[in-house]
């Protein structure tokens, strides 16, 4: 009897995709730029969920971050054990999504825009 590759075997992945390691960038920056704004009274958490954890004190935000971000990510690399090209095409559409809201955010608030006059052009 000859093997057959089951459907549902687990391929051989490398240890985490390059997009993991792209969203995982992201999350940091987004911590680090977050943690200046707010100590620097540029910004308040806008993220209801973020917010409450940051009402606990920094630490908690913190913690709570690397779980909300370690955890779909941990479910993204398992399944893309099974479902490579699924999950790829996923993590880049969570890529584009996040950065988009980012984007959107910042232009937003105006948050540059009294240190970088040019962008108050696009806040309005």
């Amino acid at each position: 009897m000859r093997n057959r590759p089951n459907a549902m075997q687990p391929a051989k992945c490398p240890a985490l995709a390059k997009e993991s390691y792209v969203i995982l960038a992201i999350c940091l920056l987004d911590l680090v730029l977050t943690g200046w704004l707010i100590d620097t009274k540029r910004a308040t958490e806008g993220n209801p969920i973020m917010s409450f954890y940051l009402s606990n004190g920094i630490g908690m935000m913190i913690a709570a971050k690397m779980v909300l971000i370690a955890m779909p990510l941990f479910v993204a690399e398992w399944a893309r054990r099974y479902r490579p090209r699924f999950v790829h095409r996923a993590l880049r559409l969570a890529i584009a999504i996040y950065i988009s809201l980012y984007i959107l955010a910042f232009v937003n608030a105006g948050i540059l825009a009294c240190e970088y006059p040019a962008l108050q052009l696009l806040g309005r």
